[in-house]
């Protein structure tokens, strides 16, 4: 009988923590949509954080089809760069917020990379 009670404590002890995994999630990121006009060619992208022992930057390209390339981060501050010649150049910088999108329309100006915040 003993046994029984144990395990039924235990099963109901797992059913509480379950159902309270299940409760409302609140993310602590933000995200940033990033977009390029249709046909336009834009090379490589850099997203960095600004900040000291920020972890490495991720090197992306945007979606050639018009959609958004969605990032979610963490908040704070970030330097959006593009590669030319074997370079990094910045396009330009923004915080992210969270529980916030971003929405940045990219467009190439003379071989340089330009943001619309929108």
């Amino acid at each position: 009988m003993a046994d029984v009670l144990f395990k039924a404590s235990v099963l109901g002890l797992l059913s509480l923590v379950g159902l309270a995994a299940c409760g409302e999630s609140r993310s602590d990121v933000g995200e940033v949509a990033l977009k390029a006009a249709r046909g336009f060619m834009v090379p490589r992208l850099v997203l960095q954080a600004d900040q000291w022992f920020a972890p490495q930057p991720e090197i992306f390209t945007v979606k050639d089809n018009g959609t958004p390339t969605v990032l979610q981060r963490a908040p704070g501050a970030y330097t959006l760069q593009f590669d030319r010649d074997g370079q990094r150049l910045t396009a330009c910088s923004f915080r992210i917020q969270r529980d916030r999108v971003i929405a940045i329309a990219l467009k190439v100006v003379n071989r340089e990379v330009r943001c619309d915040f929108q």
